[in-house]
């Protein structure tokens, strides 16, 4: 019986439909060997497809040093030594780090698991925005990323516009994103020159995770709808599902607190933050928002406004 039999070796086995197996040897009465063989799905991915995931990866973000989120393998495992073999293997993060490892990443790291660049993004290394499909507004409308961010861009112009995204998974960091999107929309949105106008833009992008939580997905976004103001509906988005591939690309592995992730007009992530923002990011963010959209800066909006009026010409008078 089953009760008499001790584990001789486990030895992971795959086929083609990734299926792993655990080898039992008995060890009972008579001392006959018994071998007892269970299948289950198997977790891991195969080289080919980590190679693909780190790909994917937006390199340019830059990880925390003093958190953990640095050191997720795509899948949300960490890689750790076997201490029989000496041989590396997969741990998922949950079991290797402690179920409430993302509490203590954000201790560590002071809420701040990506760091902002100091710098934008260079155009030729930067990746588009990922694509996350079946997204919806409160205004009820069906979008998808990233064209969703480029809509008004008919020109498509890299330096047309900027879209600051601001990214949350929990209330904890939903609460930690105006520190961003306010001092981004008094820089930028109020300004009135024709020049700058639609230049700029904040879109909140909130992603629910949990079968649970998808069951409730009216009833969510019946509250969400009640606390936005109405003219920030059209921008706000909404997304029930888990999506462990689609954060793991902008390394947001801890979910508990805010993301912020600055667009060029191609839908291009150019920079990167996590947290709260200090007084030195928000300088940096305006920056690089004015670098991205030279329009944006006031002085060069006025010189191009007062271009386009030399250019306009004068009607004829009527003839008597």
């Amino acid at each position: 019986m089953l009760s008499h039999a001790r584990i001789h070796r486990v030895q992971w086995q795959t086929t083609g439909t990734q299926i792993a197996t655990w080898t039992i040897k008995k060890c009972g009465k008579g001392r006959s060997d018994c071998i007892a063989t269970f299948s289950f799905p198997r977790n891991f991915s195969s080289s080919d497809e980590e190679d693909d995931a780190h790909k994917k990866r937006h390199s340019h973000i830059q990880m925390n040093p003093n958190g953990y989120s640095k050191l997720i393998e795509p899948g949300d495992f960490i890689i750790k030594k076997d201490r029989r073999t000496g041989e590396d293997r997969k741990v998922f993060a949950d079991r290797s780090l402690g179920f409430f490892w993302m509490i203590k990443d954000l201790k560590d790291s002071k809420n701040k698991p990506i760091l902002s660049n100091e710098t934008a993004i260079p155009a030729q290394d930067a990746k588009l925005f990922p694509s996350l499909n079946d997204v919806s507004t409160l205004t009820g409308e069906k979008v998808d990323t990233p064209s969703f961010f480029t809509r008004n861009n008919r020109t498509k112009d890299a330096t047309a516009q900027c879209t600051l995204v601001a990214v949350s998974f929990k209330d904890f960091g939903f609460k930690l994103l105006p520190s961003w999107v306010v001092p981004f929309e008094k820089a930028f949105i109020p300004d009135s020159s024709p020049a700058t106008i639609g230049r700029a833009e904040v879109i909140h992008l909130s992603i629910t995770e949990g079968r649970l939580q998808s069951y409730l997905s009216g009833f969510i976004t019946s509250g969400v709808r009640k606390n936005t103001p109405e003219e920030k509906h059209s921008r706000t988005l909404l997304y029930f599902g888990d999506k462990t591939e689609w954060r793991d690309t902008l390394r947001m592995h801890n979910t508990l607190t805010g993301y912020v992730f600055l667009l060029d007009g191609m839908g291009r992530v150019r920079w990167a933050g996590s947290g709260s923002a200090t007084e030195n990011e928000l300088n940096t963010l305006t920056s690089i928002a004015k670098e991205l959209t030279p329009l944006l800066d006031p002085s060069i909006a006025k010189q191009q406004v007062q271009k386009q009026k030399s250019h306009v010409k004068r009607r004829p008078p009527r003839p008597k």
